[in-house]
């Protein structure tokens, strides 16, 4: 996912976020 737009580097966090949130409730189960 390319990230160049204004609203890039907060796109990115929220990838971030969604990603680690994802890996956690994978680790959960």
């Amino acid at each position: 996912r390319e990230t160049t737009t204004g609203a890039g580097p907060s796109k990115k966090k929220a990838d971030k976020t969604e990603k680690s949130s994802g890996a956690k409730a994978a680790d959960k189960s």
